[in-house]
């Protein structure tokens, strides 16, 4: 038996894919925008919080995927169907 889903993988994948969507657009941003601007703050602020709400998602994902292990039966062989 697998100690995680592939589902916990999938999205914790998904997630890091998202959150490094975020910092690419706070780089490029950063590269092309003026910080003084009033319009590129609310949009720095946004990103921040994008990032934060990713950052919390892979964090919920990697903390559960460790209970799982942790928690999982130690008689039991992993799954290597996949293999």
């Amino acid at each position: 038996m697998a100690f995680f889903t592939r589902s916990n993988l999938d999205d914790l994948r998904r997630e890091a894919d998202q959150l490094s969507i975020c910092v690419e657009h706070f780089l490029y941003a950063s590269e092309i925008v003026p910080e003084w601007d009033e319009k590129t703050k609310g949009f720095y602020d946004n990103c921040i919080e994008k990032c934060n709400g990713r950052l919390k998602a892979i964090h919920f994902l990697m903390e559960n995927i460790r209970t799982q292990k942790e928690s999982a039966p130690e008689s039991e062989e992993p799954d290597k169907s996949n293999d």
